[in-house]
Formats: C-alpha cells, sequence, structure tokens
C-alpha cells in the first residue's frame, strides 16, 4: 500500500510566504493576471505517486482544492508544509488504508464537514 497521510494547518490564515493559484502566469497571459488563489487550506495530504514520488495536496474547511505541489520524495514533502504552514513532521498521521475519501475523513476529524458514511464505517 502507498503511503497516505494527513496533518492539519494550525498557522492563521495567510501568513505564509508561498501563496497557491489556479491558471497560468502573467509570463504566458500577455501580462494580464488572470489567476485565482486558493483558499487558505485547513488539512494537508500527501500521497505517494505510482513512480514512488509524493503529492502535497491542500484542502479548505469545505474539502475544497486549495493546491498541490509535486515532490521527489516523502520528506521533501514533509519540508515544504512546514515552510509554508509550520506543519512538524510529528503532526503527520496515517490515513488507515480502508478509507475511501481521505479528505472527508480528516475533516471528519477536526469536526469540519466529513463523509459520515465513511466515518460510521470506521467506528
Amino acid at each position: 500500500m502507498r503511503t497516505r497521510l494527513y496533518a492539519f494547518v494550525k498557522k492563521q490564515e495567510q501568513t505564509s510566504r508561498v501563496k497557491h493559484y489556479s491558471g497560468l502566469p502573467t509570463e504566458l497571459t500577455g501580462g494580464k493576471d488572470e489567476r485565482i488563489m486558493f483558499p487558505w487550506p485547513h488539512v494537508l495530504m500527501i500521497r505517494e505517486d505510482s513512480d514512488s514520488s509524493f503529492l502535497l495536496y491542500r484542502y479548505s474547511k469545505e474539502g475544497h482544492p486549495a493546491g498541490d505541489t509535486w515532490h521527489i520524495d516523502l520528506d521533501d514533502a514533509i519540508d515544504q508544509a512546514e515552510l509554508e504552514y509550520e506543519v512538524s513532521p510529528t503532526d503527520w498521521k496515517a490515513i488507515p488504508a480502508d478509507i475511501g475519501n481521505p479528505v472527508s475523513f480528516a475533516l471528519g476529524l477536526c469536526g469540519g464537514q466529513a463523509d459520515r458514511a465513511e466515518r460510521r464505517k470506521r467506528l
């Protein structure tokens, strides 16, 4: 089974030096900024990809995507989360293998929007 981890962002909104956007950079749009800033993340997830690289995903309190980044290894993904959101390496927890919707699972643990059927399945 590939690695799947989650952690919660405790840092106050918009205090990170790094910002995540949807859309092309201005260099590719003739100088016009058409990007939309992603919402501040509430939960982070790391997933091992098929090529043994890692993806760091960010999700809002409502479960909406808030950015993602590719990383060469697990330590790099954890370091990036620590840089952006002050999430300690010890804050990361494993997502149980039987969880089909890890975002709902994690948000349910913190009182955010949750997939109740997924939570009941775990009890």
